[in-house]
């Protein structure tokens, strides 16, 4: 039963990465420590009864946690992002810096220059995306075929912010335009309004999700056995860009002094926290 809460608790973090802007859940799972498992999870669950038997927990309990996240806290969180947004954004990147000691613990034993250039690679990579990628005005989603199909290919590239590290979902959403449309579309069905067509035009996008998530997972999980030091080292690259990039992204909006103060001292409040959870 704790196991299980444990994976729920997980899931409803994991899923803040698609409401909260600059939060990458595959950053999210490394730093709690299962994106190894993830990974596997979602690559071999369907190749036999057997291994469907295997992942069922982990994976149900896991998306559990992910569905009350979007459907309970979008509202928290959007809130949040509007009343309090450089202290919210700060207590994230606390919670990711509080579990990159765990990362490192992977590596330490295999330092050497080719490995810290794949790290700086991924640091490269992430940034790099950063600059180039803009903002694209937001999407109009309705019931046509067209639009479906746009809903399809969305939810295939957003799977890939599930599992590579470093890459926000709800940036990948923003860059498109579907962020606020879909944001509007899920707190639409938490307060069961125009529910048929909203849960119609998420289908697409749910069924692209879970396809495009066992496609990457795939190949990761190759290169998590077949090279996992390195493939470590470029992880920890996206990890760092990542938490530079959203902790950079609290200069975007207005603030005193007192709550960039409030702020740093929640900031390491959640790291200390994550750290002492994962240490045990």
């Amino acid at each position: 039963m704790r196991e299980r809460i444990s994976l729920i608790l997980k899931g409803i973090v994991l899923g803040i990465s698609f409401i909260l802007p600059g939060v990458s859940g595959g950053v999210l799972s490394v730093v709690m420590g299962i994106y190894d498992k993830l990974i596997e999870a979602v690559s071999h669950f369907y190749e036999s009864w057997a291994n469907f038997k295997k992942y069922f927990n982990f994976l149900f309990f896991l998306g559990i946690g992910g569905i009350i996240s979007v459907l309970v806290l979008t509202n928290v969180i959007e809130y949040a992002l509007n009343k309090i947004p450089v202290i919210t954004i700060l207590i994230f990147v606390g919670l990711i810096v509080g579990g990159v000691p765990q990362l490192f613990n992977k590596i330490k034993k295999d330092v050497s220059f080719g490995n810290i250039l794949l790290m700086f690679i991924g640091i490269g990579l992430l940034v790099l995306m950063s600059i180039t990628t803009g903002g694209a005005s937001n999407q109009v989603i309705d019931t046509s075929f067209v639009s479906m199909l746009k809903m399809f290919g969305v939810g295939i590239l957003a799977s890939a912010t599930i599992v590579v590290p470093g890459v926000s979902g709800s940036f990948l959403l923003m860059v498109m335009g579907y962020y606020e449309p879909l944001l509007r579309i899920i707190n639409e069905i938490t307060s069961f309004t125009n529910l048929y067509n909203n849960i119609i035009v998420m289908i697409p996008f749910g069924i692209g999700l879970v396809i495009g998530a066992i496609v990457i997972a795939k190949l990761i999980d190759f290169c998590l056995n077949k090279y996992p030091i390195k493939t470590y080292y470029v992880i920890i690259g996206f990890v760092i860009a990542s938490i530079i990039e959203v902790f950079l992204s609290v200069f975007n909006y207005n603030f005193t002094l007192l709550t960039m103060i409030v702020g740093l001292i929640l900031m390491v409040v959640s790291s200390i926290v994550v750290y002492i959870f994962f240490e045990k």
